[in-house]
């Protein structure tokens, strides 16, 4: 049972992500004057089902900070799941997570990013990373990536080639043809178009 009427909108969207978790030392701040709002958390065990694009997350702990146009999350948690079921045949598990993730909305347009993402996912595997998502309407949607890795193996591949989005024939051959990798380090850079 809602606390307040929702819109339209904003129902589906909880219908769809069905959040789950608690949100501990809740603060809000409404100005008398301003025609905005600043809300602070501390996020406990949260959990979102994928949609709409956005990745699904399970065993997340850490900090919210929004206001009408901008948001944070922060994160130092460990034994997390991340999926992006559009894209990725299976959930990956991570070790330990530390991110700060931004948003930023003005109008039409969406800014998503996030400076560093450091990742320890299995046994000495360790990844970082940054991203900035640009949702534009009208206009194209782009998303520019970093991602270096340390201590990864072929078996990885079949985790992180998107097997969902590259041709099926690719996918196979490619996580069935290199047998044995060790990487010291790697990076990959991409940028593109997203739909």
């Amino acid at each position: 049972q809602a606390i307040a009427p929702l819109d339209e909108e904003l129902r589906n969207a909880l219908a769809h992500y069905q959040p789950g978790g608690e949100l501990h030392d809740l603060a809000l701040r409404v100005p008398e004057t301003a025609d905005d709002f600043q809300l602070t958390g501390r996020l406990a065990d949260v959990s979102v089902q994928a949609f709409d694009g956005a990745p699904g997350v399970q065993g997340l702990n850490g900090r919210l900070t929004l206001s009408r146009s901008a948001g944070q999350v922060s994160v130092d948690t460990d034994d997390v799941t991340l999926g992006f079921p559009q894209e990725f045949a299976h959930a990956w598990t991570l070790a330990h997570l530390r991110t700060q993730v931004h948003w930023q909305i003005d109008g039409p347009h969406k800014r998503i990013w996030s400076d560093r993402i450091d990742i320890q996912y299995q046994g000495k595997t360790r990844l970082a990373g940054a991203f900035d998502l640009k949702l534009q309407e009208p206009g194209e949607d782009t998303l520019s990536m970093r991602v270096e890795a340390w201590d990864a193996t072929a078996p990885m591949l079949a985790d992180f080639v998107p097997g969902k989005v590259v041709d099926p024939a690719f996918y196979d051959w490619i996580t069935s043809a290199v047998e044995s990798a060790d990487i010291d380090h790697g990076v990959f850079y991409g940028h593109g178009r997203v739909n």
